[in-house]
């Protein structure tokens, strides 16, 4: 008898003890679960703005860089193409339908005769190719500026209109000396307005043809 007392006595006093443990044992409370939230998305956005950042300054970057490679190609190509041509009467940068003066340059290379081979530099426009493009076109010296057109290569494709490309001495049109001006300014995005990552990259130099 005194065992089974004994027994109860232990019983009731666990037990008592056993359910105040399992009382203080609690969750998280609604309110705990919208400040976690809170502070996630905090953490979430702030990694996302930071994220977003970056990947504009390294896209703008990449575009510049893209725009500097491009201009210096061209620039070196057509340089060393039109110090190969002739300078005298033949260098010209006479309009050409439906091009106007300083968006083409026309010159011929080899010996200079009437049916050498001439090179076209222009801007696309209208039925010769597509706007803000720079185009190279070869023909025989008899051709114009729509045969050039069907065999066009293209120099470089963020050139910004309403901007003098071309421009020619008068020295080309006389046996005096000749020089030819390339200004060539390019945009990343030259359809749109200058702006933060779309800024204007111009490039500039003087050609003397050599023969």
């Amino acid at each position: 008898m005194a065992q089974a007392e004994n027994r109860a006595s232990a019983w009731s006093v666990w037990f008592p003890v056993q359910h105040t443990k399992m009382k203080d044992k609690k969750g998280f409370t609604l309110i705990e679960l919208l400040v976690s939230l809170a502070v996630f998305s905090l953490v979430v956005v702030s990694m996302g703005s930071a994220f977003y950042k970056i990947y504009n300054d390294w896209q703008r970057q990449r575009d510049y860089n893209l725009v500097l490679e491009n201009g210096r190609w061209a620039m070196e190509f057509m340089s060393n193409e039109i110090r190969l041509g002739h300078g005298d009467k033949n260098t010209t940068d006479a309009a050409e339908a439906p091009l106007s003066v300083h968006e083409l340059l026309q010159f011929k290379v080899n010996s200079g005769g009437a049916n050498d081979d001439k090179i076209y530099y222009w801007r696309g426009k209208s039925t010769v190719g597509d706007l803000f493009v720079l185009y190279r076109g070869q023909v025989n010296g008899n051709k114009n500026l729509n045969n050039a057109n069907d065999a066009r290569q293209e120099l470089s494709r963020f050139v910004v209109g309403g901007t003098d490309i071309f421009e020619v001495s008068s020295g080309c049109a006389s046996a005096n000396d000749c020089n030819v001006a390339i200004n060539l300014t390019l945009r990343p995005r030259p359809e749109q307005p200058v702006g933060p990552g779309n800024q204007n990259v111009t490039f500039w130099t003087l050609v003397r043809p050599r023969n």
